[in-house]
């Protein structure tokens, strides 16, 4: 899904959390996430939700993903209300090459 939002023309610094808005509509998706979870897929504090950095590791490696970073030069952290993940990094920019080779 982040791919074909870059393809798209869609790439925005949110596409993380844009990605797992995109999945979250998809009941097959939230029903296995669900699964996984053992619980609503919205509410915070569970630590079976782990598994969203790796999912937010693989939506940047598919993309080719480049973090924005601060002043300091580490990534910046943006926090979300009312999501599946709590935060995400967001995205300065993607790869092209690696989008279209996928």
């Amino acid at each position: 899904m982040a791919r074909q939002r870059c393809l798209d023309g869609r790439f925005s610094r949110a596409i993380t959390v844009e990605t797992f808005q995109d999945c979250a509509k998809d009941p097959v998706w939230a029903a296995d996430y669900r699964t996984y979870v053992k619980d609503d897929i919205f509410k915070h504090g569970n630590p079976l939700k782990g598994i969203n950095r790796e999912i937010g590791f693989r939506i940047r490696a598919a993309i080719g993903g480049h973090v924005e970073t601060g002043a300091d030069g580490k990534p910046v952290l943006e926090k979300v209300l009312g999501e599946v993940i709590q935060s995400y990094t967001p995205m300065r920019s993607f790869d092209r090459k690696i989008v279209e080779a996928k």
